[in-house]
């Protein structure tokens, strides 16, 4: 579903760590599908032009031809984001990442946690993981952990006003959806339908890493974490950016909504969410997810598009049909 050509047109998402980037990829792929079947496409061209990964975007579609594509990305409040990276990525499938780590971070910790090693691990994770929008995002001009305050608010201001046409919130999915499908007037609303995977707390990924099942532990946020994420020094060295852009996210997402019509929006989000239940409810008891909730072993046959994205598909498309 992706290659060279695919780079430089199509429906193309990109996906940042920690973002529900797996759900908006399992969209953009039913989407891609939905199309080439109703275009009625020769196979095997069983979906139109799609991008999906986890990568640069400098490296993937740095060489897009905007008349020919569509590229969108999703953008979550960047503490939450890193909470939950850590929890997914380190203490449920590196539980023995500790030695690994260096604690020799300048950050002050609040002195009734210097001891507490959860948290100690997640300063350092943390100042590993900053600016990660600023990493990922940028299509032509990687922003370098030494670039000066202007040259990241640059990058930010770019990121926003030319490099993608539209940016969805996390915290706002279904209502960026909707203004995606509004966006985009030939998509249907049903082609927006989708079922949650199970990389939740207290579930299990989608056995790509190192081929295995790893359960994701539910979240753990000490006092310790809770107390560093709210000093001036948590904003200023760690999110300070990835707020601002994410900040200036949601400020084009409402422009954007004003634009087309809060009660627009407003109508179109209630049919939407009246879909979505009706299609949680018809098809997600049935559908094989790529490891199975009780055992953890992987399943030799699933319902999803690729990996943990677009599951259920097949039941979402009946479900859809008026």
């Amino acid at each position: 579903m992706m290659d060279n050509n695919r780079k430089r047109g199509g429906m193309l998402y990109l996906k940042t760590r920690k973002t529900a980037s797996s759900t908006a990829a399992g969209v953009n792929l039913r989407i891609a599908r939905n199309l080439a079947k109703r275009l009625d496409l020769a196979k095997p061209a069983q979906f139109c032009p799609a991008g999906f990964h986890h990568t640069k975007a400098s490296k993937l579609y740095s060489q897009r031809d905007k008349t020919r594509s569509f590229l969108w990305t999703t953008l979550r409040e960047p503490t939450q984001r890193l909470i939950s990276d850590f929890n997914y990525f380190v203490l449920s499938r590196h539980p023995n990442i500790t030695a690994t780590i260096n604690y020799n971070v300048s950050m002050p910790m609040p002195t009734t946690t210097e001891q507490d090693p959860t948290t100690r691990l997640f300063e350092a994770w943390a100042h590993r993981q900053r600016d990660h929008y600023l990493k990922v995002l940028p299509l032509q001009r990687v922003v370098k952990p030494r670039a000066t305050h202007a040259e990241k608010l640059q990058a930010i201001q770019t990121i926003i006003d030319n490099d993608y046409d539209f940016i969805a919130i996390t915290e706002r999915l279904d209502e960026s959806l909707v203004v995606l499908q509004l966006l985009l007037p030939d998509l249907p609303l049903q082609d927006l339908l989708y079922l949650k995977g199970a990389k939740t707390s207290g579930g299990y990924d989608d056995g790509v890493f190192q081929g295995t099942c790893y359960y994701i532990q539910p979240t753990i946020v000490t006092p310790g974490m809770h107390a560093l994420v709210q000093t001036p020094e948590w904003n200023t060295q760690i999110v300070q950016y990835e707020r601002a852009l994410y900040q200036a996210a949601n400020q084009s997402l409402d422009d954007t909504i004003a634009q087309l019509g809060k009660q627009v929006v407003a109508r179109q989000l209630k049919a939407f969410r009246q879909l979505q239940q009706h299609a949680v409810q018809q098809c997600a008891h049935d559908t094989v997810f790529p490891c199975n909730a009780v055992t953890g072993q992987k399943n030799l046959h699933n319902d999803c598009l690729w990996a943990d994205s677009g599951c259920g598909a097949d039941c979402l498309d009946r479900v859809g049909v008026p």
